[in-house]
């Protein structure tokens, strides 16, 4: 599947200062999790800044009380690290999933083993 990315000629600020901006990608399972995760931190430390409340809405970015000109280039700036974090995560997390997946099946199949080697010794009478 494709990454998340922002499509910004989709962007549009409305009257009220509230920027909507489509997502690229298929929004795989998790993903809004880590963008949530990561982005909520972020937005802590970054308080002062020059724009309000950011949040997901389906496939868009929403911001709330964006600033003038000059919040432009570093609010887009904040939006592509917060998505290309939240894409890292998700692939971090996919990895772990996976060797995760991988370790339980070998001790699935070792443990079939011992019972294997376990029912041919219940199966040999005593002496």
């Amino acid at each position: 599947m494709a990454e998340r990315g922002i499509n910004w000629e989709t962007a549009e600020v409305n009257d009220d200062g509230t920027l909507t901006v489509g997502l690229t990608g298929e929004n795989e399972s998790g993903w809004n999790q880590s963008f949530d995760w990561i982005l909520e931190p972020l937005m802590r430390e970054s308080r002062g800044g020059v724009w309000g409340r950011v949040v997901l809405s389906g496939d868009k970015i929403v911001v709330h009380d964006v600033g003038g000109d000059d919040s432009v280039k570093p609010l887009q700036d904040f939006l592509e690290s917060v998505v290309r974090q939240a894409n890292s995560d998700l692939a971090h997390r996919k990895v772990e999933h996976e060797q995760s997946k991988k370790a339980r099946d070998q001790q699935k199949a070792q443990k079939a083993v011992q019972a294997e080697g376990l029912t041919d010794k219940f199966r040999t009478p005593p002496e």
